[in-house]
């Protein structure tokens, strides 16, 4: 039994947005009641209030890739991009925690980090880029074992063209090269 269900493209879009409302009205409730004078706890919604689109752009990231990951092979092939790139953004407002943790305290060690930071975004992003290609893949064998131990043919569709049938044709369409040369040939002798 699978204790985690694919959700519909329906539910992911809806639940994406419904997140962001949520987060939003969260937002706005912690402007009200958060007292001016509290300095760390208005920075902290200072900092939330600033990185809200950062936010958004991860949570419409993140369900572009959940959709085309619902979505069966070569359909599924764009959503380890979606994904990577939904961990750059991530990575950066982490960073920009960092940031913020470094103002409150005047560590002054954030400059150190911005190569830091750019580096991590490069690591994380192949990553999560080629971890995404390897589950599609290996899920890709997993299904083609199973339907070979199970006896059942590969499930290849019948515009498919096999090497063999590639051949054919390449050799049929030199014979169609060289036989409309010979006729023009023969035509420019008449």
């Amino acid at each position: 039994m699978r204790l985690w269900r694919r959700r519909s493209i329906i539910w992911t879009v809806f639940s994406t947005f419904l997140g962001i409302i949520a987060f939003y009205v969260l937002l706005a409730a912690l402007n009200v009641f958060v007292p001016p004078g509290n300095g760390i706890l208005r920075g902290l919604v200072t900092l939330l209030a600033d990185n809200f689109p950062y936010f958004i752009v991860i949570a419409l990231i993140l369900m572009t890739g959940e959709i085309f990951d619902r979505f069966s092979f070569p359909l599924n092939l764009p959503a380890p991009l979606f994904h990577a790139l939904a961990s750059v953004f991530l990575v950066l407002f982490i960073f920009n925690i960092f940031e913020f943790l470094d103002a409150i305290t005047r560590a002054d060690i954030y400059r150190n980090l911005e190569i830091l930071r750019i580096l991590l975004s490069i690591l994380i992003f192949l990553i999560v880029f080629t971890g995404g290609y390897f589950k599609i893949f290996g899920d890709l064998l997993r299904v083609g074992r199973q339907r070979e131990l199970q006896g059942e043919p590969a499930g290849v569709s019948p515009d498919v063209k096999t090497w063999n049938d590639i051949g054919n044709e390449f050799r049929q369409l030199v014979f169609d090269v060289i036989q409309r040369m010979r006729d023009e040939l023969r035509e420019g002798e008449d």
